[in-house]
């Protein structure tokens, strides 16, 4: 059985949506997120690309990224996540392709939600790291752990 966790973004994408300049807004109202690489020194492409740390194809479908997902990782909880593992975001508490809204990979965790660090690109953003709850909200705010089988 999946089990959704529950989480309440802090970073609300209105705030971001008024600047030109988002690493600024983000820096600016967002403090606790550490930038990891600017949007000028990204590659370009996904969330996915970067978690899954593949580039060879920016023009893939959700339905395409979630089938590997699900074909290659495996549902685990929160208490069994650890550095490494999969997040998946999503707007819906029905778990399919068509509601990932991000994906975002473990960088420490005591096995809660606020002790859990995450990093992910944040499209044409950057790379960031935060805690869970420390993502746009228009991403979600239901989320999956994965561990690679």
């Amino acid at each position: 059985m999946i089990i959704y966790e529950k989480i309440e973004p802090k970073v609300k994408n209105d705030i971001l949506s008024n600047y030109n300049y988002k690493e600024k807004a983000i820096k600016k109202y967002y403090s606790n997120l550490k930038l990891i690489k600017s949007e000028t020194k990204v590659k370009l492409g996904y969330c996915y690309n970067y978690v899954f740390n593949d580039y060879s194809n920016l023009h893939i479908f959700s339905k395409d990224i979630y089938d590997y997902l699900t074909d290659h990782y495996r549902h685990i909880n929160l208490e069994k996540i650890k550095k490494g593992d999969v997040v998946t975001i999503h707007n819906d508490i029905d778990p399919n392709e068509c509601n990932v809204k991000h994906y975002a990979k473990i960088i420490k965790t005591d096995n809660t939600i606020r002790g859990t660090t995450i990093r992910s690109k944040w499209g044409i953003f950057g790379i960031w790291q935060g805690n869970i709850e420390d993502i746009p909200d228009i991403y979600g705010n239901y989320i999956l752990f994965w561990r690679k089988k």
